[in-house]
This record gives C-alpha cells, sequence and structure tokens, in this order.
C-alpha cells in the first residue's frame, strides 16, 4: 500500500489491528498501534478499543489494563462496553484460575468511576461486579 504511495488511515490500521486480534496476535496489533503513533497517524478511540478488546479475548488482562489506563490518560473516551468487557475477563480468569483475582489491585475505584463518567450498566454488568466480590 505505502509502496504505491497509499499511505494507510486510521480505519485502514483499526481494521488490521482487528485482524491480528482475532487470530491471536495481540503483540503484533500492538506494535503496529505504537507504529501508527510513530509515524504521525493517532490511533482514535475505536482502534484502542479494538487493541483492548483482543487483549480481553486472549486472556492478556495485565496489558488490557495498561492499555485501559492509557486510554485514561490520554482522556479516549470509554463506553460501557469497555467496562463491561474488562469485568467480564476479571470473573473469567477468575474462575479459570480457582482463584480470587483482587480487582481492587487492577483498579481500585473501577465501579466508582464507571458511575462518575456515566456508565450505569445493565443487570449483567452489575452480577459481573457481584462475582468478583463473591
Amino acid at each position: 500500500m505505502t509502496t504505491k504511495g497509499v499511505v494507510p488511515d486510521v480505519v485502514t490500521y483499526s481494521s488490521l489491528i482487528a485482524g491480528l486480534c482475532k487470530v491471536g496476535k495481540t503483540w503484533p496489533a500492538q506494535d503496529l498501534l505504537h507504529k501508527m503513533q510513530v509515524i504521525g497517524q493517532p490511533p482514535d478511540a475505536q482502534t484502542y478499543a479494538i487493541l483492548f478488546d483482543g487483549f480481553c479475548k486472549n486472556g492478556e488482562l495485565e496489558e488490557a489494563m495498561t492499555l485501559f489506563c492509557d486510554m485514561e490518560e490520554k482522556k479516549l473516551p470509554l463506553s460501557i462496553v469497555i467496562y463491561t468487557t474488562l469485568l467480564e475477563e476479571c470473573v473469567k480468569l477468575e474462575i479459570l484460575q480457582r482463584q480470587k483475582i483482587s480487582f481492587a489491585n487492577y483498579h481500585p475505584k473501577f465501579k466508582g468511576e464507571m458511575v462518575a463518567k456515566g456508565f450505569y450498566g445493565d443487570v449483567s454488568t452489575y452480577e459481573l461486579f457481584l462475582d468478583l466480590v463473591s
């Protein structure tokens, strides 16, 4: 693409990142996100959300939390989908590891911040919170 003089835009990069995540290649996807920044093509909230979802779906909670914090730091808009995806991953890992994950270690004010930003979730969101503390 670039050899033909066509510069990929954020949609093109987001599609490539989504494809990489779908086949479990989250590290190359993250490298592509960094490459975007280096060449002056800033990733948008959707690009971050795609990579975030990829980390979660591939069981990489620490990387997802790092990206989540990066999104907050960059003041990118977060959605209830991002919060719910993170909660689902915490519950899955807790069940798989047969031990309690201290969700507070990952993000101590998570529920309070979620509500403060106007994201109240639904019954399934709050069931996930209950699963984490019970």
